[in-house]
C-alpha cells in the first residue's frame, strides 16, 4: 500500500486530495490518504507528500523530511509564485501551481507511476554477511574500487561486488550518471558544480572527469527544464 500525506490551505484540502484519489484509481491500487502534521512520523515504506510552500521556514522542516525519511518523495504545491526558487532547493518530485491544479496533476500522472513501481521492486543487496533492501532512487552516489563498488545513501554505505559500467546499463531508468571514471552520481542529489567538482546534498564532493563534462551539461539542462 502507498501512503500519500497531504498539506494544504482548507480551500484546497478536499480538492488535492480528490485528485490523488482520481490518480489511485487509475492506477487500481491500494492506497491511504492522511493530513500531514508537521511533528508525524512517516513510515518506512514509499510514502508520497504533497505540501503546500508559503514559507521559507517550511524549506528547513521539509529537509528535514527527507533526510528522516528516506522512502518519503515530496510534491510542492504553490498558492501564488513567491517561494518557486527557494523550492528547486528541495529537487521535488513534482511541483503544483493552484491556479492549474487539475493540470499539473495530469501531468505527474508518469513521474508518480513510475516512483511507485519503483517502490514495489526494492533492490536487495548483499554486504559482507548481511543483507539489505534498499530503493534504488535513494543512492546518493556509487565508486569503484578495485573490484569493489562502494554504495553511498544518506544513511549509510555498502560495499558490493560488481562493475561500476554495468550498474549504470541495469539502472538507467535512474538520473544515475556517470561523472568520472569511478564515479557516478543520482542526478537528482546535484545541488551545483563547482570548477572540478559536483557538490551533491550532505556537501559531499565528487570529482568530474574531464571526458564526461558534456554528459554533465546535458544532464544539467534536463533538470533545469
Amino acid at each position: 500500500m502507498i501512503q500519500f500525506y497531504v498539506k494544504a490551505n482548507d480551500q484546497f484540502l478536499d480538492a488535492v486530495c480528490n485528485e490523488v484519489k482520481q490518480f489511485c484509481d487509475s492506477m487500481q491500487m491500494k492506497y491511504a490518504i492522511s493530513t500531514f502534521q508537521d511533528d508525524i512520523t512517516l513510515q518506512e515504506q514509499c510514502s508520497l507528500l504533497f505540501y503546500e510552500l508559503k514559507d521559507k521556514k517550511d524549506i528547513s522542516l521539509l529537509e528535514n523530511v527527507k533526510y528522516q525519511n528516506e522512502h518519503t518523495e515530496i510534491i510542492l504545491m504553490y498558492p501564488d509564485h513567491t517561494y518557486v526558487y527557494d523550492g528547486y532547493a528541495l529537487h521535488a518530485l513534482g511541483y503544483i501551481d493552484y491556479s492549474n491544479l487539475s493540470e499539473d496533476f495530469q501531468k505527474l500522472y508518469p513521474v508518480l507511476k513510475k516512483v511507485i513501481t519503483m517502490a514495489q521492486s526494492m533492490y536487495h543487496y548483499h554486504s559482507g554477511f548481511l543483507n539489505f533492501d534498499i530503493h534504488p532512487m535513494h543512492v546518493l552516489y556509487m565508486e569503484s574500487y578495485r573490484h569493489d563498488i562502494y554504495l553511498h545513501t544518506k544513511k549509510m554505505q555498502l560495499k558490493i561486488r560488481g562493475s561500476l559500467r554495468n550498474y549504470v546499463i541495469d539502472h538507467e531508468y535512474l538520473k544515475l550518471i556517470q561523472v568520472h571514471k569511478s564515479y557516478i552520481v543520482n542526478f537528482a542529489y546535484v545541488k551545483e558544480i563547482a570548477g572540478n567538482e559536483l557538490i551533491l546534498e550532505q556537501n559531499i564532493h565528487i570529482p568530474i572527469g574531464e571526458k564526461y563534462r558534456d554528459t554533465i551539461n546535458e544532464a544539467m539542462k534536463a533538470a533545469m527544464k
